[in-house]
């Protein structure tokens, strides 16, 4: 293999979400921990929907049918810490088998990020 195909290889793989390293998920501006998306993961499903309000809306809240059911939403911060109240960057959404999970940015623009499930 030449050299400058190995190279045109590598950049088009260099574009693939999420990048994972040392078990933080790149997507929009920052990292987020692998183990807290999975903890907020779970944690939502043990919440009553709607149980925790904001001014954008109220949390957890249902959000889509996946391919592993219908999923639930619930913010994280931007430091992997979990959301208590006001605004935020990052969600969380996942099924409640935790075999759909994405990570989703809302910022300067908006960004799907995938995430291994369980």
């Amino acid at each position: 293999m030449k050299f400058f195909q190995l190279a045109s290889i590598i950049a088009g793989l260099s574009f693939l979400q999420p990048t994972v390293a040392d078990q933080y998920i790149s997507c929009g501006m920052g990292s987020i921990s692998r183990n807290s998306i999975l903890s907020v993961a779970k944690d939502m499903w043990n919440m009553s929907l709607g149980s925790c309000p904001s001014y954008q809306e109220s949390f957890p809240a249902e959000y889509r049918q996946s391919s592993e059911g219908m999923t639930r939403r619930f913010p994280i911060t931007y430091n992997s810490q979990k959301w208590t109240s006001g605004g935020y960057y990052y969600i969380v959404e996942s099924s409640q088998n935790r075999k759909f999970i994405r990570l989703h940015y809302y910022g300067i623009t908006t960004q799907e990020c995938y995430v291994t499930g369980v």
